[in-house]
């Protein structure tokens, strides 16, 4: 068909009225379809949000008040602290440690002719139990003849005890030359270093003799010479099955800077020690090695080759 002849016809005025309602339709349809997907696009996300509007007012004060518990109990400790309750025990005695004195009296309990296989070793468990420190003049060949005896050395040293040189042979120095004296301290001081690393700077004769030559000779090798009180000394070798008389004795005359004499080798003496121990306790008395007694002395340390019995 020729198209300036199609562009000519012209549509019925019959047919117009349908064009108009079918346009109406689209239009109808369209506006429905573009309102329904506006409709329909919040409803998509109504489910959670609807989900929490239904909660009930009380529900939803629980929940808040779950969410700040914590912060309130964070307030709460923050507001009233925790206060410890002030203590009511009382207070420690203040332990005097000071110079010896009549009022605070201090006494060196010393121990010969050890270590003794049987006895050294409970006696240091006394005095460990009572927390005392003690100064232990041993002899050489003692801990020659024994292992057990040089392990007990070592622990006299590391329990805090002093040790001294009895010499070697119990050798009695007063008629003693100077080659005997210097052979009988030098050798004990050797093995008392080598087998517990400390080396002695006191030492004890043998029955308390000396003479010029052992103050010569203790004075070139180091050593000060120290006896013992005679007045609270209980001779316990002279009572080797008498503890009472040798507790009794040196708790009733023991005084202020006293060098106990005793012997770890007599059973008697170990019964004894813990009496004398509490009974020394009691009347106040401190309990000092040799050397920390004589530190102090009013005339000054002993030097090597000076003779003491007792605090001066």
């Amino acid at each position: 068909m020729d198209t300036q002849y199609f562009m000519m016809m012209k549509v019925p005025t019959a047919m117009k009225p349908h064009f108009s309602m079918i346009s109406m339709l689209i239009f109808t349809l369209v506006a429905t379809l573009v309102m329904a997907g506006c409709v329909l696009q919040p409803v998509t996300s109504l489910p959670a949000t609807t989900a929490a509007d239904d909660r009930s007012p009380a529900a939803s004060q629980n929940d808040a008040a779950t969410t700040s518990a914590p912060e309130h109990a964070i307030t709460s400790a923050e507001a009233k602290p925790t206060t410890a309750p002030e203590s009511t025990a009382a207070p420690e005695p203040t332990v005097y440690s000071g110079p010896p004195s009549e009022e605070h009296p201090a006494i060196a309990l010393t121990f010969d002719d050890g270590p003794s296989t049987d006895l050294t070793g409970p006696l240091l468990d006394v005095l460990l139990e009572k927390q005392v420190k003690a100064t232990f003049f041993v002899l050489g060949n003692r801990l020659q003849s024994s292992q057990v005896r040089g392990d007990l050395l070592r622990r006299e040293v590391a329990e805090g005890h002093e040790v001294g040189n009895h010499t070697y042979t119990h050798q009695i120095l007063k008629k003693a030359d100077a080659a005997t004296t210097r052979d009988e301290l030098t050798r004990t001081t050797d093995l008392i270093l080598s087998i517990a690393g400390v080396t002695p700077t006191i030492m004890r004769p043998p029955t308390g003799g000396y003479s010029a030559t052992t103050e010569e000779v203790t004075r070139e090798l180091g050593l000060t010479i120290v006896n013992w009180s005679w007045q609270s000394c209980p001779e316990d070798w002279n009572h080797k099955d008498d503890p009472d008389h040798i507790a009794n004795f040196v708790i009733e005359n023991a005084a202020n800077g006293h060098i106990i004499l005793l012997h770890d080798t007599n059973s008697a003496t170990l019964a004894a020690v813990p009496r004398i121990i509490d009974g020394l306790a009691e009347k106040g008395f401190r309990f000092m090695t040799v050397s920390e007694l004589l530190s102090y002395s009013s005339d000054g340390v002993p030097e090597p080759g000076d003779v003491v019995s007792k605090l001066k």
